[in-house]
């Protein structure tokens, strides 16, 4: 539990500051739950609740994943038998009792269990309450939890470990405020409509981005495949990926395009004079975007690139490829020069303007590419697979035009996905602040 210094105490006044003078200060979170025994409880922790106890049909246990954003969202589909749910009753959720992870990013996220959801179960990194209704208005206290109020006072009893969390005995003592109870009625339900047509916004921005990245990959998938004009004449390419492709073009394999072929190193990570004083960027494949490279993370030393060889100094326009692990297939254009590490296949082309052509291609044909990979718990796409990838392949002039073409058009989309982007930031930026004036009586609500 942290120390509240002079600067915390300061912060503390200023949320209290404009508290109505009738609301009720200094309420112990433990003093509005019920007095039947287990009204303020977290989980089953060791023996109490096994693994082999676990079912798929049954009583549901609601996990820290199930609370999110302020809202109970069953995504777990994981249960115990009745008779174990009746074992653990102290334990039992019900609709209308408040739910708060002790464990998260941050922890102390609440939400009221809805109406239509079946008695359920808590784990051990789940809190319960169930409060005394003529006291308070669970909606009221969840919204006062999950405000930047509530997150201060959680954030004060927070302990960092491996993931961050709360005990419940220190989150039973935290002191809170309370307006009269119609006055909480009257908030929550005023919240409740202003959130929801906010949320509502959301949801139809994200639905827009969802349009245009759809819009974005159809887009490159037929300009890459068929070229610019709709009209000329197609030929069946002889490969079943490939399927048609205007009778101008060729399938060629990427090696019969490429000049040259390879990939980098990692330096030792414990030897720091590899990375003090770095002259030469160096990509590993976190730093692949799908997108131009126009810096990463890392720049490496002389002395790293004199101890390793393969770490050779990629100029602009070089396709980098991830060939395994989480990012496989990802890709990425440099617009700087750059080193990379082992897991990226570095292709330098014949022609300079055909790897902007090849990385719309490789955009494209993702899906496929990955399909390729071998391997069990590492899929792999090795130089080698790489290499013998067939492309359907325009004259130079047409893949000059394509990329030109794609790269206007993305452009565009790409500008319209970060505006609505920074419209729904903006909206989510609005919630938390109406949420946070709202439950502490900077906007006063007539019940």
């Amino acid at each position: 539990m942290k120390e509240m210094g002079n600067s915390q105490l300061n912060k503390l006044d200023f949320f209290l500051s404009e508290i109505p003078s009738h609301w009720q200060m200094n309420i112990k979170l433990s003093s509005i739950a019920r007095n039947d025994r287990g009204s303020f409880t977290n989980g089953p922790f060791g023996s109490d609740l096994l693994t082999s106890e676990l079912r798929d049909t049954g009583v549901p246990v609601i996990y820290i994943r199930d609370i999110r954003n302020g809202v109970y969202q069953r995504v777990s589909d994981v249960c115990v038998t009745l008779q174990k749910a009746k074992q653990l009753n102290v334990c039992n959720v019900s609709v209308g009792d408040i739910l708060v992870a002790k464990v998260g990013d941050p922890p102390g996220i609440s939400a009221v269990y809805p109406q239509n959801e079946p008695n359920a179960i808590i784990t051990q990194d789940v809190i319960r309450i169930k409060t005394q209704s003529r006291i308070v208005n669970n909606a009221f206290l969840v919204l006062l939890l999950n405000s930047q109020f509530g997150k201060y006072l959680i954030d004060q009893i927070t302990v960092e470990s491996t993931r961050s969390r709360i005990s419940l005995g220190d989150f039973k003592r935290i002191n809170i405020y309370l307006p009269p109870l119609h006055e909480q009625t009257a908030i929550a339900t005023y919240l409740d409509s202003k959130t929801y047509a906010i949320d509502r916004n959301v949801v139809l921005l994200e639905q827009k981005i969802v349009h245009y990245q759809q819009l974005r990959k159809r887009l490159i998938n037929e300009t890459v495949c068929r070229g610019l004009d709709k009209t000329v004449k197609l030929k069946d390419s002889g490969i079943q990926f490939i399927g048609e492709i205007p009778e101008h073009w060729e399938v060629k394999r990427l090696k019969d395009l490429s000049k040259s072929m390879g990939s980098g190193a990692t330096p030792l990570s414990n030897i720091p004079s590899y990375y003090e004083n770095g002259i030469l960027n160096w990509v590993n494949t976190g730093d692949l975007n799908d997108g131009l490279i126009n810096d990463c993370q890392y720049m490496i030393s002389q002395h790293a690139i004199n101890d390793y060889p393969n770490l050779k100094t990629n100029k602009k326009g070089t396709l980098l490829i991830a060939m395994y692990g989480a990012t496989i297939c990802k890709i990425g254009l440099l617009n700087i020069e750059a080193t990379t590490n082992q897991a990226c296949c570095c292709i330098n082309f014949k022609k300079e303007n055909l790897s902007k052509f090849v990385f719309y291609w490789f955009l494209a044909n993702k899906n496929h590419i990955i399909s390729l990979s071998v391997g069990g718990t590492q899929p792999n796409i090795s130089q080698g697979i790489i290499s013998k990838l067939l492309i359907g392949t325009p004259p130079l002039s047409d893949q000059v035009a394509i990329a030109n073409y794609l790269d206007e058009k993305t452009q565009k989309i790409d500008s319209i996905v970060s505006n609505i982007k920074t419209q729904i930031e903006t909206l989510k930026e609005l919630r938390k602040t109406l949420i946070n004036d709202v439950v502490t009586g900077k906007i006063k609500i007539t019940p």
